[in-house]
């Protein structure tokens, strides 16, 4: 009897022990997990960084383009990826952009000055497209100036604009906007500016319900010559737009150098949820400004957009284009068509 009350006794003992023991031992406690939260403050597709109150919303496009003209046919791809963030400050929304471009570009031909792609690469090979910060209304860094963001419907025309290093203030209420730019003049030309002045640009816009109407103003420091555009849209029946743009230019700006002056217009017919189409055409008069002669220049051309599913687009693209050429002389003459396929994929 003793013997079984040791025995008891001593295993009694250890486990009250081992249970202390275990007591003080240190458990080690998964870390929490901070999963992606949504931000509907800006808009779709913005999320938190884990982390931050700033909110980042990743965006691009996949791009397969098959260019045909008279001299053969082309293909080339691009891809595009946007990242912009954004949070709240008191002096408004601070917000930075980025736009990377690569393309496998399959060369040059008749087509890529007719039909250019606005979104695409200049050549083979990465760049920055836009790369700019901005606070309430300024913004600093290199996008593209007032001139190129007022177009019409369609890719069937070419109006201006450049991408440009720029410091400007833009400012928006009610339907109104307006905005003044400082503008690098020797920006993305490897030149130093040696007089430290800009060119400067100015828009004003206004917009109430079917009708928008936008104007801008260039000044070209280098030449002392001044261009202006105003563009105007009007939806005219349901699901159709009508569009007019108008170009004048007292001599070779850094923003436009095509002509004296330019008209074009554009109409695109909502035709279905999947389906819409554009016309349009353009004209330059007097390409050589102060030149002999007064060469002039007309296109028109059309595209179809079919998106079967949501993000994906198949573009048929056609333009016929006549151009006398700066040279006034028949052996400068180019006349002929080009046409794009395009398949793209955004995300």
């Amino acid at each position: 009897m003793k013997l079984k009350s040791l025995l008891l006794g001593s295993a009694a003992a250890l486990v009250a022990l081992s249970g202390a023991r275990a007591a003080d031992a240190v458990i080690a406690e998964p870390e929490p997990v901070e999963y992606v939260r949504v931000c509907d403050a800006y808009g779709a597709g913005f999320f938190y960084i884990p982390g931050t109150e700033t909110c980042l919303q990743l965006s691009g496009f996949v791009r397969f383009n098959i260019d045909m003209d008279k001299s053969g046919m082309e293909t080339d791809t691009v891809a595009a990826i946007n990242f912009d963030a954004r949070s709240d400050t008191d002096y408004g929304l601070l917000r930075g952009y980025i736009a990377l471009r690569a393309g496998a570009v399959g060369g040059i031909n008749a087509i890529n000055n007719a039909i250019p792609d606005p979104d695409g690469p200049r050549n083979s090979g990465a760049a920055i497209d836009e790369a700019f910060i901005q606070l309430g209304g300024l913004t600093i860094g290199t996008t593209y100036d007032y001139f190129d963001g007022i177009g019409i419907g369609g890719e069937n025309d070419s109006l201006g604009g450049d991408q440009v290093n720029l410091i400007s203030y833009n400012f928006a209420s009610n339907g109104f906007t307006a905005g003044v730019a400082l503008i690098d003049d020797n920006d993305n030309r490897g030149v130093a500016s040696s007089d430290y002045m800009p060119n400067i640009q100015g828009t004003v816009g206004f917009s109430a319900g079917a009708f928008a109407v936008n104007a801008v103003a260039a000044y070209d420091n280098d030449s002392n010559e001044f261009a202006g555009k105003i563009r105007a849209n009007v939806d005219v029946v349901e699901g159709g737009t009508l569009g007019a743009a108008f170009v004048y230019a007292s001599g070779v700006t850094h923003t436009w150098s095509a002509s004296e002056w330019s008209v074009a217009a554009s109409y695109t017919q909502k035709m279905s949820d999947t389906l819409t189409a554009s016309l349009g055409g353009q004209y330059w008069s007097d390409r050589n400004f102060a030149g002999p002669g007064s060469p002039d220049r007309w296109q028109i051309g059309a595209n179809v957009d079919w998106t079967p599913v949501t993000n994906f687009l198949v573009r048929a693209q056609f333009l016929y284009d006549n151009d006398e050429g700066v040279l006034a002389a028949a052996a400068d003459d180019t006349k002929g068509w080009a046409a794009r396929l395009r398949f793209q994929r955004s995300f």
